[in-house]
């Protein structure tokens, strides 16, 4: 069953006792087939989460999947902002005009660079036929995940190594490296 969120953003995702993200407030989705065009709402001039749209579903109001791949973008940035809320002060108008101009979000000052340039920046690509596919981000987010994990590997190894030649000369340093002399 393929499904259109249609409002991926941070307040519909919730985290589960074992930290995993579970996706909810399905009152704009709708059942599709592969086949389907894409969804014009019934409903004009309704609210809409502006900061999460692409810029083609704000012109059109037209909802297709890659509409949903640059909400993931979006929400992947609230989580990596802590919580800020995207396009902050802008108005709906503002922030078409800054989207049209092909800007986008900065990174995030807490955000890896790889999360932001490898996976981020694809979803809000100008063109939405060249944004990944969910299943293409599962692969990138599973392959970034595992680049970080031997990475932060690396750092924490060498850190350790750093702590016990510090140890080592009669000194005892806590975890960020402070020396406290016997």
């Amino acid at each position: 069953m393929l499904v259109q969120h249609k409002e991926t953003m941070k307040n519909c995702n919730r985290l589960d006792a074992d930290l995993n993200i579970k996706i909810g407030d399905f009152g704009l989705c709708r059942r599709v087939s592969d086949e389907d065009e894409a969804y014009v709402p019934s409903q004009k001039h309704r609210d809409v989460p502006f900061p999460w749209m692409a810029p083609e579903t704000i012109i059109s109001e037209k909802f297709t999947f890659q509409n949903d791949v640059w909400a993931y973008g979006v929400v992947l940035w609230e989580l990596t902002t802590r919580g800020l809320t995207p396009y902050s002060g802008k108005k709906s108008f503002e922030i078409l005009e800054f989207l049209r101009t092909e800007k986008r979000l900065e990174m995030p000052e807490y955000c890896p660079a790889q999360l932001y340039t490898q996976i981020m920046l694809p979803c809000w690509h100008a063109d939405p036929n060249c944004r990944p596919s969910f299943s293409e981000l599962v692969d990138l987010v599973n392959d970034l995940i595992i680049s970080m994990e031997n990475s932060q590997s690396q750092q924490l190894y060498s850190r350790y190594e750093k702590l016990s030649s510090i140890r080592a000369n009669s000194g005892v340093a806590d975890a960020d490296g402070i020396t406290t002399l016997r």
